[in-house]
């Protein structure tokens, strides 16, 4: 199976441009992906980018799970939202304030009109003795 270019540029980010620090498993399928234009203008940017980063001093952090505990966190937060936000933000009607106060007089204007018997139709009848 061949492997595509989103995938290779995933494994490009995850392992380097070294395609012999990869895991063994798929070494083979990028060493054959190299051979795709595309991929290969990937590999030469990344390479590119990885020499730019070893010429220029680069800070590491002071603690080397720095990283590991920010993607963390933030995955963390991510998936704890409550369910009361979540309904929230689905029912919320996305009206401004003077548009949705019209929509619902005229709703209930509406409602009260069909509701009222025929009786009360408020269109007067014709007068017989219109003749003057």
């Amino acid at each position: 199976m061949s492997m595509t270019e989103k995938k290779f540029g995933e494994c490009l980010m995850l392992y380097g441009a070294a395609i012999e620090n990869w895991p063994e498993e798929i070494q083979a399928e990028a060493i054959q992906a190299t051979h795709q234009s595309a991929i290969s203008a990937l590999m030469i940017e990344q390479r590119y980018f990885e020499q730019l980063l070893r010429d220029h001093d680069v800070i590491e952090p002071a603690n080397p799970w720095l990283a590991d505990r920010i993607i963390n966190a933030a995955a963390s937060r991510a998936s704890r939202v409550s369910v009361t936000a979540w309904l929230q933000e689905v029912l919320t009607f996305m009206l401004p304030r003077p548009a949705f106060a019209f929509a619902a007089v005229l709703a209930i204007g509406i409602v009260i009109g069909f509701s009222l018997p025929a009786e009360y139709n408020a269109t007067p009848a014709p007068f017989e003795d219109a003749a003057l």
